[in-house]
């Protein structure tokens, strides 16, 4: 998980940027801003595969590669 908090108005503006994908109307995209942060503020994501030695789990999405 990586939080994102503080970049939050930036990640609703890009989803808003693809009104084909995610339309304004979308059930999401009416929350009020405080379950809107607490929905959105973090990220997930997972290793398919690395070239470099990568500690598990991972806590970093940069490990391995500083």
């Amino acid at each position: 998980m990586v939080e994102i908090a503080p970049y939050l108005e930036q990640k609703l503006a890009a989803f808003r940027c693809h009104k084909t994908q995610i339309r304004e109307d979308t059930f999401f995209m009416q929350l009020p801003p405080e379950l809107a942060r607490r929905t959105f503020s973090d990220e997930h994501f997972g290793l398919a595969r690395s070239l470099v030695d990568v500690p598990t789990p991972e806590n970093d999405l940069f490990a391995g590669l500083r």
